[in-house]
């Protein structure tokens, strides 16, 4: 992956966990369980997302991200899914790969999505993000 030949340029000193070659998890000490999901080109091609199975939270990266910074709130608002579209349609290459991601999240039971840019989205709301980015044009599609 890059990030593994990328990282040892900034001085990191510390073990590095390559998570494909540990069945893409970690389990702590305390038994708590985290999946990495591999998400190719979302928007590097490297990405991931993390599944802590305790909280059913999902760090999902730049997915689910979204620009509004004059309004921005901790979390989503009624219009929060309109939100991500400039974020997406910018940052990501297609609705192919948005799609098969989207479609790989459904098969876990997620009960918040903390993405990196953005608000956090909860409940209810998982599903209708989902479903926005499951439909939404982006990168190669606006062309």
């Amino acid at each position: 992956m890059n990030s593994l030949r990328l990282i040892r340029h900034y001085g990191i000193s510390s073990e590095i966990y390559p998570v494909e070659e540990n069945n893409y998890e970690l389990i702590l000490k305390s038994g708590r369980r985290l999946e990495f999901i591999f998400t190719p080109f979302l928007h590097s091609p490297g990405a991931i997302m993390v599944y802590d199975h305790k909280t059913k939270s999902l760090f999902s990266s730049d997915v689910f991200g979204a620009l509004s910074p004059e309004n921005w709130h901790f979390f989503k608002t009624e219009n929060f899914p309109e939100c991500m579209n400039q974020w997406h349609e910018m940052y990501m290459p297609s609705n192919k790969n948005l799609r098969q991601c989207m479609e790989k999240l459904e098969t876990y039971d997620i009960a918040r999505i903390l993405p990196q840019h953005g608000s956090i989205i909860e409940d209810d709301q998982v599903q209708v993000a989902i479903d926005h980015l499951k439909n939404l044009k982006c990168g190669a599609d606006l062309l």
